[in-house]
């Protein structure tokens, strides 16, 4: 497990929903050498959720 897990995860559960999984899966492993050693990669996968299209209003009902 990696530091930046939990919250990949709850991107990538936001991508699920809209069916865009494989569209940010792809992306986040393409560019992962460029965010792992982040403190702090949620300007990232953001960056990346919203290139493949993805409505981030989504991931907030996630996370409450």
């Amino acid at each position: 497990m990696h530091k930046h897990a939990v919250l990949s995860a709850r991107y990538a559960e936001c991508a699920a929903r809209q069916n865009k999984f494989w569209s940010f899966h792809d992306y986040l492993f393409k560019g992962q050498a460029n965010w792992k050693k982040l403190i702090d990669a949620k300007p990232v996968f953001e960056f990346i959720a919203k290139d493949v299209g993805m409505d981030l209003k989504e991931l907030k009902e996630i996370e409450s």
